[in-house]
């Protein structure tokens, strides 16, 4: 972020100076934001799919124009917390579940989901049909 200074300091609150920011963002316990999200899947060459009930789904893309990144799939919750996409049985914490988006999701309206633990509770369309296993 620092290194691209122009792309995300307009979007840091108007109360908090830039430098203070990153500072903030460093301390642990300290919760990140889009603008984050969108620096990790720069740094990383990922595409970060957020799930969000009754919602569409978000993709930030880390790199425009490269194909087949890997997915990190993550949900938004309460308009203030994220958490960790898993597949139902996965006990793995310690690494992300391997979860691709299908092809044909343009498709559809609208897809989101929740993730609680093991329990999945689905929005508009099907999810379990449009993740595909890698």
């Amino acid at each position: 972020m620092r290194q691209h200074r122009n792309d995300f300091e307009p979007f840091v609150e108007d109360d908090v100076p830039f430098d203070r920011h990153l500072s903030n963002l460093a301390e642990l316990g300290t919760y990140a934001g889009n603008d984050c999200i969108v620096a990790f899947a720069r740094l990383h060459e990922v595409v970060v799919v957020i799930h969000q009930l009754n919602a569409p789904l978000w993709q930030i893309c880390g790199r425009e124009g490269k194909k087949n990144m890997p997915e990190l799939h993550i949900s938004y919750h309460n308009g203030d917390h994220y958490n960790s996409v898993r597949k139902i049985n996965d006990h793995n914490s310690s690494s992300p579940a391997c979860i691709k988006l299908s092809e044909n999701i343009h498709k559809l309206p609208q897809t989101a989901a929740i993730v609680f633990g093991a329990q999945m509770v689905q929005g508009h369309a099907c999810l379990g049909r449009l993740l595909q296993p890698l």
